[in-house]
């Protein structure tokens, strides 16, 4: 009884993260991120999905297409990060 109420008395301050899974769709194909990355709001994770978008653009060709970053919340996508050498640069497209 004593640990279970010291352990929920140290969480009770404890920032609670959600879980953000980052898939890369490449035309037809679409690689699922299994792990995912907890993360403490949206904000972090349109940040994370715009630097893995930035990363994979700088090491890969990316011609105009519909290949992106896909966040995903557990349970649906929630936004996309296209990857694209646009001259306007990142965009992210909400999907509501």
């Amino acid at each position: 009884m004593r640990a279970t109420l010291a352990t929920s008395v140290a969480l009770e301050g404890a920032v609670r993260m959600a879980r953000y899974f980052f898939h890369i769709r490449r035309g037809q194909l679409t690689f699922l991120d299994h792990c995912g990355v907890e993360l403490v709001d949206i904000v972090d994770a349109t940040r994370e999905a715009a630097r893995r978008a930035l990363e994979i653009e700088a090491n890969v060709a990316v011609p105009w297409s519909n290949d992106a970053v896909l966040v995903d919340d557990g349970f649906s996508t929630i936004f996309d990060v296209p990857l694209t050498t646009l001259p306007n640069g990142l965009q992210i497209r909400p999907l509501l």
